[in-house]
């Protein structure tokens, strides 16, 4: 983004005019901005990085899928920075890799576009204790899209990968009813990859609730079950596991919310060495920090945090960064 800050500027500029955008005032786009620089973007980092994690920004400060995260999308869209140029506003725009996966608000019907050949869009959420059941629906598609569910646990049997892959532009859903909280990532993709619909959004919908969403008719189209009281295949496992372990930039944090101040952190790293991580908050303030020793290759440990108020915060180790929700 050195090379050329006019977009990024402009981008700036467009919170308040035009293209149906409008101002959050200066001082949450002020804060938006401070917390994507200060936790996500990278000397590497480009206008596509500067979008999504602005918009990951705009989340963790205001809640995803309020007014201000919305605006912070559209100000991108505005710029010609992602988004659809026909009948629907895509704001997740660009979510074309894992990394880039855009937390999204639950119980609600959000629209997304799918406009070049190989794209594919991520989104990540996560479940909440009081309703961890999990229904994804997948509706008005322009053409034959599938999606996949993935759940990262502590080991292959707890890891998931969920998919619906339904035949032409028939619906798609899945539900996966787990007893617990989790953190899960959302793909959407086209069956062939020459397929994507440069006008047209597909409609989706990540339902929770406290009750077992119920197991459909025998024969329905569109619904993909997983009931976890049924062990898991090593197949299933390993192929949400390896999601995970080919990026090496993943911080999996699991309970999420945190419950009773404790949290597991799982993560891969190259080499055997000693490192910090940094709890803060989202105006930047360290809570709390500690060193810990992380060993070559995947590595699963243990936190307990001293009493914190509720709210979101940040984990980050080196350049792995990730977010939680005290309660």
């Amino acid at each position: 983004m050195g090379k050329n800050p006019g977009y990024y500027n402009f981008y700036i500029y467009w919170f308040g005019i035009n293209y149906n955008v409008k101002g959050i005032g200066k001082d949450k786009a002020a804060a938006i901005v401070y917390n994507m620089n200060a936790y996500y973007l990278t000397p590497s980092s480009g206008y596509i990085d500067a979008k999504a994690y602005s918009i990951k920004a705009a989340g963790n400060l205001y809640g995803y899928g309020n007014f201000e995260q919305v605006e912070t999308a559209k100000a991108w869209i505005a710029v010609g920075i992602g988004g659809a140029k026909g009948s629907c506003s895509d704001i997740y725009e660009m979510n074309d890799k894992k990394a880039h996966a855009v937390p999204i608000p639950l119980n609600k019907d959000l629209v997304a576009r799918i406009g070049r050949s190989g794209e594919e869009d991520w989104y990540e959420f996560t479940t909440t204790d009081a309703a961890p059941k999990v229904k994804i629906t997948l509706t008005n598609l322009p053409v034959d899209y599938d999606v996949k569910l993935y759940r990262f646990g502590n080991t292959d049997a707890e890891s998931v990968e969920i998919s619906s892959e339904n035949s032409g532009k028939n619906n798609e859903a899945i539900i996966y009813n787990l007893n617990k909280s989790a953190q899960y990532y959302m793909q959407v993709y086209a069956k062939y990859n020459i397929d994507y619909d440069l006008i047209n959004c597909y409609t989706f919908r990540v339902s929770t609730s406290k009750t077992n969403f119920p197991t459909p008719p025998k024969g329905l189209i569109g619904i993909n079950t997983l009931n976890p009281a049924t062990p898991i295949s090593a197949a299933t496992g390993n192929k949400a596991r390896s999601v995970f372990e080919k990026n090496n930039a993943d911080l999996v944090i699991y309970p999420n919310p945190v419950v009773n101040n404790k949290f597991d952190m799982q993560f891969n790293e190259d080499d055997n060495q000693t490192k910090e991580m940094v709890v803060v908050d989202v105006r930047g303030k360290v809570i709390f920090s500690k060193k810990i020793n992380v060993s070559k290759g995947a590595n699963k440990i243990s936190i307990e945090l001293p009493k914190m108020a509720k709210g979101m915060y940040m984990i980050k180790l080196d350049e792995k960064i990730s977010k939680i929700s005290v309660l």
